[in-house]
Protein backbone atom coordinates (compact mmCIF):
# COMPACT_ATOMS: atom_id res chain seq x y z
CA UNK A 1 0.00 0.00 0.00
CA UNK A 2 1.26 3.64 -0.99
CA UNK A 3 1.65 5.86 1.74
CA UNK A 4 2.42 9.53 1.84
CA UNK A 5 4.93 10.56 4.28
CA UNK A 6 5.46 14.21 5.37
CA UNK A 7 9.19 15.61 6.54
CA UNK A 8 9.21 19.31 7.93
CA UNK A 9 12.32 21.12 8.15
CA UNK A 10 13.01 23.98 10.42
CA UNK A 11 14.38 26.92 8.75
CA UNK A 12 15.65 30.02 10.20
CA UNK A 13 16.91 33.41 9.32
CA UNK A 14 19.12 35.30 11.18
CA UNK A 15 19.72 37.80 9.18
CA UNK A 16 18.08 41.36 8.94
CA UNK A 17 16.77 41.02 6.01
CA UNK A 18 13.90 38.95 4.22
CA UNK A 19 15.07 36.03 3.00
CA UNK A 20 13.42 33.99 0.00
CA UNK A 21 14.18 30.38 -0.47
CA UNK A 22 13.97 28.76 -3.94
CA UNK A 23 13.49 25.07 -3.74
CA UNK A 24 13.85 22.54 -6.63
CA UNK A 25 12.22 18.95 -5.83
CA UNK A 26 13.24 17.74 -9.16
CA UNK A 27 12.67 14.91 -10.60
CA UNK A 28 9.15 15.90 -10.61
CA UNK A 29 8.17 12.41 -10.74
CA UNK A 30 9.75 11.55 -7.72
CA UNK A 31 6.41 11.55 -6.09
CA UNK A 32 8.58 14.85 -3.79
CA UNK A 33 5.74 17.94 -3.50
CA UNK A 34 6.07 21.29 -1.47
CA UNK A 35 5.77 25.30 -2.33
CA UNK A 36 8.32 26.27 -4.86
CA UNK A 37 9.53 29.40 -2.53
CA UNK A 38 9.03 30.14 1.12
CA UNK A 39 9.97 33.59 3.04
CA UNK A 40 11.13 33.99 5.93
CA UNK A 41 10.90 37.61 7.72
CA UNK A 42 14.69 39.03 9.48
CA UNK A 43 15.60 37.08 12.60
CA UNK A 44 12.25 34.76 12.20
CA UNK A 45 12.05 30.55 11.75
CA UNK A 46 9.58 28.99 9.44
CA UNK A 47 9.11 25.60 8.55
CA UNK A 48 9.07 24.06 4.77
CA UNK A 49 7.06 21.34 4.91
CA UNK A 50 8.12 18.53 1.59
CA UNK A 51 5.50 15.75 0.70
CA UNK A 52 6.29 12.28 -0.40
CA UNK A 53 3.57 10.49 -1.99
CA UNK A 54 4.66 7.62 -4.61
CA UNK A 55 3.56 7.19 -7.67
CA UNK A 56 4.81 3.95 -8.77
CA UNK A 57 5.14 0.72 -6.40
CA UNK A 58 8.50 -0.87 -6.63
CA UNK A 59 11.58 -0.08 -5.49
CA UNK A 60 14.10 3.01 -6.24
CA UNK A 61 18.16 3.83 -5.63
CA UNK A 62 19.36 6.50 -6.13
CA UNK A 63 18.61 9.20 -8.09
CA UNK A 64 16.47 9.09 -11.41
Amino acid sequence: MQKKAVLEINLNNPTDEEMTLEVDTLPRNAGLSGPETITLPPKKKGLYQLDYAPAVIGETKGRY
